[in-house]
């Protein structure tokens, strides 16, 4: 746990370098709130996958489970939505906030190596948290 809890942590730091260094404000939550919003997504989708692929293999687990869940589909969608973002907000609220005003810390980091790790580690969140939906409903049908 202390592991995936440095990754974000370093992960977050990379970003707001990188933000830091573009000086110019591409919104208006600044340099910091461009980087929480983009680790906030990166530590989103991880979740979301997970949350997608129980989703996927409940509704196939029984014709009780699909019934009770196509019922309140509306609340479970939300749910499905709104409390993974939640969880990861709180979860980078939590390892990064005392950053805001600790520019020494992302001193030496902002380089165009440290983007590159960023973007690399970024697309490789996506394609395996999109992944996982999948696996599961292959794994339901060749269970089958």
């Amino acid at each position: 746990m202390m592991g995936l809890r440095d990754t974000i942590v370093r992960y977050f730091l990379r970003r707001y370098a990188v933000e830091l260094d573009r000086g110019r404000k591409r919104t208006g939550w600044g340099p910091f709130g461009e980087a929480v919003f983009q680790t906030v997504f990166i530590v989103f989708l991880p979740i979301v996958g997970a949350c997608s692929a129980a989703l996927v293999l409940a509704m196939e687990g029984s014709r009780a489970n699909y019934a009770f869940l196509m019922q309140y589909r509306s609340l479970v969608l939300a749910g499905f939505g709104v409390v993974p973002l939640v969880l990861a907000f709180m979860l980078v609220k939590r390892l990064v906030w005392g950053y805001k005003n600790s520019r020494a810390s992302v001193a030496g980091l902002g380089n165009r190596r440290d983007q590159l790790i960023c973007n690399l580690q970024f697309w490789a969140v996506l394609l395996g948290s999109s992944a996982l939906p999948w696996m599961a409903a292959v794994w339901v049908h060749l269970a089958r």
